[in-house]
């Protein structure tokens, strides 16, 4: 994302918000963000694309409290208390960015993404 200055990405952002996933197209967020099409789809194929990079660093932090944040969600809790902390801040999560999780929620792109993977490898430990 270093490319795009966040300002960009911001309008991009808003724009889901705005409107909603379905309702944004390449063309919009190319004017909102003040570039070509062509710059923006050098980098992102698709609005997909777009909207998994705005929620990269969302999905960082809450990896990040899984990892090392305070129990119950970080560790030291027991796995069961973890586990409901984890439904919890991921219900919050997609209430917070529902417009950028429907924006990426195109067939299978955004169960290959790694934060997905991850949070599926953490559940299975905790159930485990």
């Amino acid at each position: 994302m270093a490319w795009w200055p966040d300002t960009r990405l911001d309008a991009a952002a808003r724009l889901y918000a705005e409107r909603g996933a379905a309702h944004v197209t390449m063309n919009d967020i190319a004017r909102a963000a003040g570039v070509g099409r062509g710059t923006l789809y050098r980098r992102y194929p698709d609005r997909a694309s777009i909207a998994t990079a705005l929620l990269d660093e969302h999905e960082r932090r809450l990896q990040e409290a899984l990892l090392s944040g305070p129990p119950p969600l970080g560790p030291g809790a027991p796995p069961a208390d973890r586990l409901a902390a984890f439904y919890d801040a991921m219900t919050q999560f997609l209430e917070d960015h529902a417009p950028l999780a429907l924006g990426a929620e195109v067939g299978r792109s955004r169960f290959i993404v790694g934060a997905y993977g991850f949070w599926r490898v953490h559940v299975r430990m905790l159930v485990a």
